[in-house]
């Protein structure tokens, strides 16, 4: 093995090591946004949950069509 061959190793470890640092902080950051968005789904939800509790309708009902001509 020659010198630059040592000296690119070792470049790649360095390289390998600094982005593997910054993995833990880009981890940290998606589960934060993973968490903002389950809470927005839980606040969706809750919301259609209370929209059908007012008008009185489940998943399965659908609201009867108007009386027409």
């Amino acid at each position: 093995m020659s010198v630059t061959h040592i000296l690119a190793a070792l470049g790649g470890i360095s390289v390998i090591l600094t982005a593997a640092s910054r993995l833990p902080k880009a981890a940290a950051g998606v589960l934060r946004a993973c968490v903002g968005f389950v809470h927005a789904v839980h606040e969706l939800r809750a919301a259609w949950r209370q929209t059908d509790s007012e008008t009185g309708l489940t998943n399965q009902q659908s609201p009867a069509p108007p009386d027409g001509p």
